[in-house]
């Protein structure tokens, strides 16, 4: 809220948010039931979902605008995240310099990202935690954004040797002379 200047949009605090779209014929109608014990926010016209989706949208900019954060684009179970998210924590707070961990992603798909705060860039104690917790909750290091040359190194972990196998013969396959981003996944 203080990045994009939007106040805080419930009657109270939120340990989670979730902005969720459905279409109904009548505005402002929701299109679903939901408890009734949930503080829900409705939107009415296209200003409204606009600036819902801010909420969404700019988490990921509020925390780069104000640190340099390790960014991590992972996928675990859905109904593993509350689980995840604080087993990630819990070891994060024994690696030194971590000030913040934030959490936010896409609900349907299981994509979470995760921004940790601390240590340095090139420091990667943050990373192989994050990247052991997500395996040890039976997930991805890679979602959306693909391994790239980050983690590469750290692919074994959610990749088995006979995955890590095929996925070389098919680069190989493709680019047998090793062309396209050199050196991005499998060196050499």
């Amino acid at each position: 809220c203080e990045h994009t200047g939007l106040p805080w949009p419930l009657a109270g605090p939120a340990a989670h948010m979730l902005v969720l779209e459905t279409e109904s014929a009548a505005p402002g109608e929701v299109a679903m039931e939901l408890p009734d014990d949930l503080d829900v926010v409705v939107a009415i016209d296209a200003a409204d979902k606009a600036r819902f989706w801010t909420y969404r949208e700019a988490a990921g900019e509020a925390v780069t605008a104000q640190h340099v954060a390790h960014r991590f684009d992972v996928t675990v179970p859905r109904h593993d995240w509350d689980a995840f998210v604080a087993d990630a924590v819990s070891r994060l707070r024994e690696v030194p310099d971590v000030s913040h961990v934030y959490a936010f992603g896409h609900l349907y798909d299981g994509n979470l990202h995760v921004e940790v705060i601390g240590p340095d860039a090139d420091d990667e104690r943050a990373d192989a935690v994050v990247l052991q917790c997500v395996a040890d909750h039976g997930g991805s290091i890679s979602a959306e954004h693909g391994v790239g040359r980050a983690k590469a190194a750290y692919l074994h972990l959610s990749r088995t040797s006979a995955e890590l196998a095929l996925m070389r013969s098919v680069k190989d396959a493709v680019d047998p002379h090793g062309l396209f981003n050199p050196g991005a996944l499998f060196a050499g």
